[in-house]
């Protein structure tokens, strides 16, 4: 299911990319460049789903049922309920009505530049699912990096997430990948190798489509002294402004 809504964030960048003035609004003081794009992919996806052609294979509303953008929500103890995360995506067959707001794919987006510290990615993105702010009733996220033309390679987060503890990046055994020091172009996904190698113990890279995930500790527990378990985040790493 993430592959898939991943895949359909590709395709709406593609069309944000191939008409930028046609898909963005105007940045002003009300609308900060990262809530145009995040505004744009949203109207894109939601499209998606309402006209019935499956640009997407999968990304289709006998799926998924909706997709809103920084809808307030309550954190996992209830002391805040006005929690945004940029995206959530939900399923068109809701659980019980009940905890109905509280499932989906809730994605995160921020700026990543050499102008811009990693924190704003990590403490200010990361740190929201894993403290509880963000998807505590699930075990998935998406974080999307929206790269300047001056971007940062995925190293760079692999350093910080290897030096910085309160992000419970749990380390994993190996991972599949051809790169260890940067995500490929979409044009050189196919070429990201096939055969498990232990080139770095924090990542686990997929080439189709293609991401990046992280697992995360959540030390926090619900109301009745459950823990939430682990969160995995996907990392869309690779959306180039125009």
């Amino acid at each position: 299911m993430i592959a898939i809504i991943v895949r359909a964030i590709h395709h709406a960048w593609q069309v944000i990319r191939a008409d930028p003035s046609g898909q963005l609004e105007e940045p002003a003081p009300g609308n900060p460049p990262e809530d145009v794009y995040t505004d744009a992919i949203c109207n894109i996806l939601q499209t998606m789903l309402l006209d019935g052609e499956e640009a997407v294979p999968g990304f289709t509303s006998d799926v998924f049922g909706t997709v809103c953008r920084a809808e307030h929500l309550v954190n996992y103890s209830g002391r805040n309920i006005n929690k945004q995360p940029d995206l959530v995506i939900r399923l068109s067959a809701p659980p019980l009505i009940q905890v109905s707001r509280l499932v989906g794919i809730f994605v995160e987006s921020k700026i990543v530049s050499k102008a811009n510290p990693l924190s704003k990615y990590t403490d200010e993105g990361i740190h929201r699912f894993v403290r509880g702010d963000y998807a505590w009733a699930m075990r998935s996220g998406i974080m999307l990096a929206y790269q300047s033309d001056k971007p940062r390679v995925f190293s760079e987060l692999e350093k910080c997430l290897s030096t910085t503890d309160h992000l419970g990046t749990r380390r994993s055994k190996s991972v599949k990948t051809g790169d260890s020091k940067a995500i490929p172009t979409m044009t050189q996904s196919s070429a990201v190798a096939s055969v498990e190698t232990p080139l770095t113990p924090l990542l686990t890279h997929c080439a189709d489509p293609l991401m990046v995930s992280t697992i995360h500790d959540r030390n926090w527990t619900y109301a009745k002294g459950d823990a939430p378990g682990d969160i995995e985040l996907w990392h869309v790493w690779n959306l180039v402004i125009p």
